[in-house]
């Protein structure tokens, strides 16, 4: 090589280092391949951490917004994923508590606007001032609106509200409740409230007792005073020793007392339990419309707190009821009574009183055996006598209208005599 080459091929040389270094710096650029229209883009170290990142979750986008590199600038550590997944998480709120929903009172189905609550604490015991845990409390209530402003010379008479018996919930361990109540209503505001609390459990009901509300309390006190009862149950048999369905049963304190302890109909089987019965001895007496019972009453004895079987089954009887209208004078005397006189083969059977409703139809309750006749014997009425059909049990039987007529005046009296 001459020394006149020597300069030439150095320049030559100096060319090929700066290409080959111009490759190394600009050699990552995207290159587009001509005529294809696609392009090769080679990856930036940014882009080689970015997926090395766990992946960006829409809670987490909007703590790591802004955090990518600048053009130039080198680019950011990535957080290690475990730290970044707890430090971008979301955390939800706790859900709000329910709101405490009042127990309201039935008004004749009426869906008037939630006009004012009432807090209760009732406390439930019996009479040795003992707790009485499960027992179920009722309440009912009537309201009276409240008129602020009445017309001069008019007379208003406020809207009035009526709850029917309602239960509101039951006594706990410890014979105690507390409880809200709500009531509905079509007018705005109250005057005044009255409401009835009452408690009962299997064998008791405890009297009521009633609280007047004001606008100056937002909360009652009440205690109910379950009574010491007890029960009877037993059957209602009829002369083959079938049950007998539908009959009451009726409770009094003696076989002369009308002041009734309790009733219950008998089931289909002729069965009955009697319940919130004083304890001592009482009376029952079985009824229906077709049975009579075989004995005027029976006596049992109930037991504070149970509820005793009966010794023996109440036995009834089949019995027939005829029914007859009278249509009587219009000069008689329409309040009173008729007296009845039954007659068999052999004559009289017996005599008895009946009495008529409104519309002077008389009942002829289980006649007696044997009788084919009755005779019907009304004040300053002449008797009129009936012939009876067959007996049939179990059935009733109209025998019809028939007329009375007056009974002529007495002699004595006649013609202006003495008085």
């Amino acid at each position: 090589m001459t020394r006149r080459n020597t300069p030439i091929f150095a320049l030559v040389l100096l060319l090929l280092i700066a290409g080959v270094a111009a490759w190394f710096v600009f050699g990552n650029r995207p290159n587009r391949t001509a005529g294809t229209g696609t392009e090769s883009v080679a990856q930036t170290p940014t882009e080689n951490l970015r997926q090395a990142a766990p992946p960006i979750t829409s809670s987490s986008r909007e703590s790591t917004a802004g955090t990518d590199p600048k053009p130039g600038e080198a680019p950011a550590k990535p957080d290690k994923p475990e730290v970044a997944a707890k430090t971008t998480e979301a955390v939800k709120p706790d859900k709000p508590a329910a709101a405490h929903e009042p127990v309201y009172l039935t008004n004749g189905n009426k869906a008037g606007e939630p006009k004012l609550r009432v807090k209760l604490r009732i406390r439930v015991i019996d009479e040795f001032e003992r707790p009485v845990p499960d027992a179920e409390i009722t309440a009912s209530a009537f309201g009276v609106a409240l008129v602020r402003e009445i017309p001069e010379g008019m007379r208003v008479s406020p809207a009035r509200e009526h709850y029917d018996d309602t239960v509101i919930g039951r006594s706990n361990g410890e014979g105690a409740l507390d409880v809200e109540l709500g009531f509905r209503a079509d007018f705005t505001e109250f005057a005044y409230l009255h409401i009835n609390l009452s408690a009962k459990t299997a064998l008791a009901v405890s009297p009521e007792v009633e609280l007047e509300w004001n606008d100056r309390h937002e909360s009652y006190n009440a205690t109910l005073t379950m009574p010491e009862r007890g029960g009877i149950r037993g059957r209602v048999v009829d002369g083959a020793g079938l049950g007998v369905a539908t009959v009451m049963v009726v409770a009094t304190e003696s076989p002369k007392s009308k002041q009734h302890l309790g009733a219950v109909f008998t089931d289909v089987s002729g069965y009955f339990e009697l319940v919130n019965l004083p304890p001592g001895t009482i009376s029952l007496v079985a009824r229906g419309d077709f049975y009579r019972g075989e004995l005027d009453y029976v006596i049992a004895t109930v037991h504070p707190n149970v509820v005793a079987g009966l010794d023996r089954d109440i036995v009834v009887h089949a019995i027939t009821r005829y029914t007859l209208k009278l249509l009587l004078p219009d000069d008689v005397y329409k309040h009173g009574g008729a007296q009845l006189t039954y007659f068999g083969a052999a004559g009289k059977i017996s005599n008895l009183e009946a009495v008529w409703f409104n519309d002077f139809t008389v009942r002829l309750m289980d006649p007696p055996e044997g009788a084919t006749a009755v005779e019907i014997k009304v004040l300053n009425c002449e008797s009129l006598r009936i012939d009876l059909p067959p007996i049939t049990p179990r059935q009733v039987i109209e025998l019809g209208d028939f007329r009375l007529t007056r009974e002529p005046p007495d002699e004595e009296n006649a013609g202006g005599g003495p008085r």
